[in-house]
């Protein structure tokens, strides 16, 4: 059989979907952490969007810092830019994710929460099908290169060979960031300073009211 039809075979057979009764396939990889797909198990990433008014944003953006490696967090970024309002970006373990939103909310008076969800499933499934067909082609070069006799037929099985295994490399890095994506939730939290109104303000506000009593036809 020439090397072209070797390779042809090697390809077709591994990406076939069928099988004899007397050959059992190996089951589809997924990623540790992720589950298998179906109906009743959705793999689903999170990410929520907060603001609250506080007291002193500075403050209260180390507190949350606090807040996030004592859940085991990460911190992404930190924006102190003055003290009329701070930016905290971290990612929370999902499980911990609405606990660390009601832990946050104790600092100040909260005025947005949102917590999204995005179902990557199909994402999963669809890497982990073609994981594993990769997985089975490179064995199968494998074996094709050990009984390779010539050496023009060694160089373009390892030519094909080098190229799954990129490949393989892409999709297993890609898995590790759908895990990761899975077991992290995204969490953007903007704290602003709460405005307390001075002597100026409240006496500005009691002049308007004795004005606007005075001019109040009965």
């Amino acid at each position: 059989m020439k090397l072209h039809n070797i390779l042809i075979f090697a390809v077709t057979a591994s990406l076939s979907i069928s099988c004899s009764s007397h050959e059992v396939m190996p089951a589809p990889y997924i990623p540790a952490g992720l589950g298998a797909s179906s109906h009743s198990a959705r793999v689903k990433t999170h990410s929520a969007k907060m603001a609250v008014e506080v007291d002193d944003t500075n403050q209260r953006a180390k507190e949350v810092e606090s807040m996030v490696r004592k859940s085991s967090g990460i911190l992404v970024s930190v924006d102190l830019n003055d003290k009329s309002s701070s930016f905290v970006n971290m990612k929370v373990p999902e499980e911990k994710l609405e606990l660390m939103l009601d832990e946050i909310g104790t600092l100040g008076k909260v005025t947005s929460r949102r917590v999204k969800s995005k179902d990557i499933t199909e994402q999963v499934a669809d890497a982990a099908v073609k994981l594993e067909n990769l997985r089975q082609l490179r064995s199968r070069y494998r074996k094709l290169l050990d009984r390779a006799e010539k050496v023009d037929e060694m160089l373009k099985i390892e030519r094909e060979l080098a190229r799954v295994q990129t490949e393989i490399e892409q999709l297993e890095a890609r898995n590790r960031s759908l895990s990761q994506q899975v077991a992290m939730a995204d969490v953007e939290l903007k704290l602003s300073q709460k405005i307390v109104p001075g002597p100026v303000t409240l006496a500005g506000k009691g002049a308007y009211w004795t004005l606007s009593k005075l001019f109040v036809l009965n």
